[in-house]
């Protein structure tokens, strides 16, 4: 259920349930990246989330990330709708 308190789009993180701001945390750091797991299914998937970047635009979009040989790779933007459901 959606939460009348939050702004459409905002990302919360998780862990805590309440926007940075509200924390006063905000000032602390230039960026912010939420690192997370996600069940997907029956599947345990990392994902990651920019909660904030000072002084640039970003997606709050929550994308799977694998970490490979190769580096590290992000996926396109998961459907946290259609994972809710």
């Amino acid at each position: 259920m959606p939460d009348p308190a939050r702004a459409p789009g905002q990302v919360v993180p998780a862990i805590t349930g309440r926007p940075l701001s509200e924390l006063a945390m905000s000032h602390m750091a230039d960026n912010v990246v939420l690192l997370q797991h996600l069940h997907i299914g029956r599947e345990m998937k990392r994902a990651l989330t920019v909660l904030k970047t000072r002084g640039a635009s970003h997606t709050s979009a929550v994308r799977e990330f694998r970490i490979t040989s190769e580096g590290i790779t992000l996926a396109e933007p998961l459907d946290v709708e259609a994972l809710l459901r």
